[in-house]
């Protein structure tokens, strides 16, 4: 999906701030590292921001807005929600702990580098939507924010040992 957005955004002529190249550079080594050990593709919500859950009245959760949904890697899932949702450390790993029903090392490797792959994703949507959306929202700043927030994650001391593990 990465890899077609990236072909939208050049053909609508979307802003490709520096930036892009090196991510895609990163996205590259991640998905490298990722194809060892690939778990098989399950259903994904692939946008778990906070906007798309619903607490109703007697207490059931529901998961809205299906619209980036698809077969594809758990851990995704779980990469972008923790991405989404300023979570500390210990939270991350009891995500994981929650889903998998154990700490595993390797999972959660590959959901700290799917927290990547999530901001290289929207950073490429929301260049796109700078240039068609039709809302009034910021979203070059927003995908600027996420760019950012990349490269802070691809700067954390465990991400060569997430790529080495994963």
């Amino acid at each position: 999906m990465i890899r077609e957005y990236a072909v939208m955004a050049r053909d609508v002529g979307a802003p490709r701030p520096p930036e892009l190249d090196r991510m895609f550079s990163i996205g590259e080594t991640i998905e490298a590292a990722m194809e060892r050990d690939e778990p098989s593709p399950t259903a994904c919500h692939c946008d778990l921001l906070s906007e798309n859950f619903i607490l109703d009245g007697d207490g059931k959760m529901w998961v809205i807005d299906w619209e980036y949904g698809g077969m594809t890697d758990p851990y995704f899932d779980l990469g972008d929600f923790c991405v989404e949702h300023p979570l500390s450390a210990d939270e991350e790993k009891a995500i994981l702990t929650w889903y998998c029903g154990e700490m595993d090392e390797r999972r959660y490797s590959r959901m700290m580098l799917h927290k990547l792959v999530a901001d290289l994703w929207w950073s490429i949507w929301a260049m796109i939507q700078s240039r068609l959306s039709k809302i009034d929202f910021d979203f070059y700043q927003y995908g600027m924010n996420r760019m950012r927030r990349f490269a802070d994650n691809v700067a954390d001391p465990g991400y060569q040992g997430w790529l080495a593990q994963v």
